[in-house]
């Protein structure tokens, strides 16, 4: 009987470790990143292009058509930001190409912002990308453009690309 027991029970030892469980946990990180947004609405005179119509040689700061009178508040030119955090809207242009180049430096603009109560920095050259920051949810920004062409440009149709872009700040 002795033998039996033994016997049983050293079957039952040996058959322990495939019944027997181990607690196992396992670890998943979860991430986010919160990000604001930054969003623009160009008006219609951004839509339909900035023109200057015909322009003479040897002329400065001759005004966009519909830069309004003159005020930046009357003018075609706006752009309301949308957002959740403070933006930046930038401005860049190429140099005017056609029946010769008129480089961007002859062509400027000024910018009112309103939402903030900001009013005006003056005129900017486009030297380089032009950028206005720290706009809120709101921010309407109204622009002129003024063009400046050299006593001996070359007459014929010229060209320029404006981009427009809002990155947050």
């Amino acid at each position: 009987m002795k033998k039996i027991i033994v016997g049983l029970l050293s079957a039952i030892l040996l058959a322990l470790p495939l019944f027997a469980f181990s607690a196992k946990a396992d670890t998943s990180y979860v991430t986010a990143t919160v990000t604001g947004y930054c969003s623009q609405t160009l008006s219609s005179g951004y839509q339909n292009n900035v023109t200057f119509g015909s322009v003479a040689q040897g002329t400065t700061n001759n005004p966009a058509t519909s830069n309004g009178d003159g005020n930046a508040t009357n003018s075609s030119y706006k752009i309301t930001t949308s957002s959740n955090t403070n933006c930046n809207v930038t401005w860049g242009a190429t140099d005017f190409t056609g029946a010769g180049t008129i480089t961007k430096s002859n062509f400027k603009m000024n910018v009112t912002k309103f939402a903030d109560g900001y009013a005006g920095n003056g005129s900017t050259v486009f030297t380089s990308d032009i950028t206005k920051g720290t706009l809120s949810t709101g921010s309407e920004l109204y622009s002129n453009f003024f063009l400046t062409v050299p006593a001996l440009q070359a007459k014929g149709a010229y060209t320029s690309t404006m981009t427009i872009s809002i990155a947050e700040s």
